[in-house]
């Protein structure tokens, strides 16, 4: 004989599991209302003035959709249960586990709008392991203003073959922004000069320059390039371009212990799909940057400005001493494979002003490096301020920004290290001296 009392006992469970999983389901249902609700809020508050950009709006309406189809598959489920009442125990402690996660993803949804995530790298610049950046292979697009072309091989140039022909003289160069060209068409660098004045001479052999200078460079990244991909070429002649800002831009990146990446693209992570994830990236970096007024004073120090004025005396003899260590390595590769050295110090603006600084003018320092070196020197300076002279205009006309030269400009150092070239570039085809 079945027992009336356990029948009812039973009977109560069954009700009491139903009326728990309906109760976590009506719980879900309504923050999902709520999410719908605090969405649309924030779709509509552009017309009061709190303004989206596309892909923030485009975001949310993504999240407006996931929360919507949501809550309509939790209602019908909330329908369901009460249809059927569903009495095992196990659906509600299951739904109460997925009850906050399900809560995660809908913050997760919401929060993404707040923070993009970091794009696949498509600009001029790929990430490098050792060097931090290099050029992007057959990237071609308008860079500072310019047009600009990187050929198949990560140079700026026309498209070259790795192997070197008999009759070519290979140039190598290796510096910044400034040998690279940094805002005046690819015809006007000097690079491409130097070939239009050896073809109009009509040396025996074809002078080839490869220009491997990559913006924000410094003589660390450029002894890796030269010995990573420099000497592949097989090059005849080197030619070093010195900026001063080589001497202390390389205390902003974070291998030096500043807190900027330059021109280092940003890595994407697996994660980029979590907007919670892409908020605490930022939220890190915010708390982990230093004060709005430490960074004006950090952007102060590493301007040439202060180079030349002497400030920072103890950063600036680091700066050197680490700058001409590397340089150091870039004259022992071009000795150890015999190849002609000529290091070319770039006009900056500031060298047109009076020099109040105590300390030992730069060009001074890389006088005597040269020549402790045996490496011979250009300093450009002078010749701009000849020229300038000559034509009776403002010197500063022949730069671009105060850093980087015009078309004249690159016109004239062309015009200077080839004059070093000449006695370089003149060898026996079949003799290969």
């Amino acid at each position: 004989m079945i027992d009336a009392s356990t029948d009812e006992t039973e009977i109560e469970s069954c009700d009491r599991n139903a009326r728990r999983l309906l109760a976590v389901l009506s719980l879900l249902a309504a923050y999902l209302l709520f999410a719908n609700l605090a969405i649309v809020l924030r779709l509509e508050a552009r017309a009061w003035g709190f303004r989206l950009s596309t892909s923030q709006s485009a975001t949310l309406v993504r999240a407006l959709l996931y929360h919507a189809a949501a809550t309509i598959l939790v209602l019908v489920s909330c329908f369901a249960v009460r249809s059927i009442r569903p009495s095992h125990p196990a659906l509600p402690r299951l739904a109460l586990a997925i009850l906050p996660l399900a809560v995660l993803v809908s913050v997760d949804r919401m929060v993404a709008f707040a923070e993009p995530p970091i794009p696949k790298a498509s600009g001029v610049y790929i990430a490098h392991p050792t060097r931090g950046w290099a050029l992007r292979n057959g990237w071609t697009g308008f860079y500072h203003l310019a047009p600009t072309h990187i050929n198949s091989l990560g140079c700026r140039g026309p498209e070259m073959s790795i192997e070197k022909q008999p009759d070519e003289f290979r140039v190598l160069v290796l510096g910044d922004s400034v040998a690279f060209g940094l805002r005046v068409e690819e015809k006007d660098t000097f690079a491409s000069k130097l070939v239009k004045l050896a073809e109009s001479r009509g040396t025996p052999q074809r002078r080839t320059v490869i220009n491997l200078s990559v913006p924000g460079y410094s003589p660390w990244q450029e002894h890796d390039m030269l010995v990573a991909e420099g000497m592949r070429y097989q090059p005849d002649a080197l030619v070093q371009v010195f900026c001063l800002n080589d001497v202390l831009d390389k205390f902003r990146l974070k291998r030096f212990g500043g807190d900027s990446r330059l021109n280092e693209p940003p890595a994407p992570s697996p994660l980029e799909w979590s907007g919670l994830f892409r908020v605490l990236r930022a939220w890190h970096e915010h708390i982990d940057q230093p004060t709005r007024q430490a960074r004006r004073r950090l952007s102060r120090r590493f301007i040439v400005r202060r180079l030349l004025d002497g400030a920072d005396a103890d950063l600036i003899e680091r700066g050197w001493r680490i700058t001409l260590e590397h340089m150091k390595d870039i004259a022992d590769t071009a000795k150890a494979e015999s190849l002609p050295h000529l290091l070319v110090l770039a006009t900056h603006g500031l060298d047109f002003q009076p020099n109040t600084s105590s300390l030992k003018p730069p060009r001074q320092v890389l006088a005597e490096f040269a020549e402790a070196n045996d490496i011979d020197f250009l300093d450009l300076t002078p010749l701009f301020l000849k020229y300038a002279t000559k034509h009776d205009i403002d010197a500063a006309t022949l730069m671009i920004d105060g850093l980087h030269f015009s078309a004249k400009g690159h016109t004239i150092a062309a015009g200077a290290i080839d004059e070093w070239l000449r006695d370089r570039d003149v060898r026996d085809p079949e003799s290969g001296s």
